[in-house]
């Protein structure tokens, strides 16, 4: 899992806050933790008994983590192709065929099935913005 430092700091504070400690000053003195974000999870915790969860958006994700870490791929063949400009056509080749055989079937497709609804919208919007 990666290191949220949010999420470290509301922990210290809490398990401060659960040892008996109430003064923000003296927890940020103690912790590091900035002042402010003291005060404020100290304030929630006197208001509340816990601190109010992160807020998120609520917009789900387009892709999925299987598809988003292929098209990681293809930008990282892009970053390769931009950083070496000077670069043949037989190792552009074989850049491109390495990451196009490594992407996955279901993701093909995908874009296969997805082309007729693509078109259709482009037609339906006489060459405007969709939501593609």
């Amino acid at each position: 899992m990666k290191y949220n430092p949010v999420k470290f700091n509301r922990e210290v504070v809490k398990r401060f806050w659960q040892q008996g400690y109430r003064s923000p000053t003296e927890i940020s003195r103690k912790t590091n933790v900035p002042l402010r974000s003291c005060e404020r999870y100290i304030g929630q915790l006197r208001k509340n008994g816990q601190i109010r969860a992160i807020h998120r958006s609520g917009r789900p994700r387009k892709t999925l983590p299987k598809i988003r870490r292929q098209i990681g791929k293809i930008k990282k063949v892009k970053a390769i192709i931009a950083h070496k400009k000077n670069i043949s056509q037989a190792i552009f080749i074989t850049i491109v065929e390495e990451e196009w055989n490594n992407l996955s079937n279901e993701a093909i497709l995908n874009c296969i099935t997805s082309m007729q609804n693509r078109i259709q919208d482009c037609i339906s919007v006489k060459g405007g913005h969709t939501k593609y």
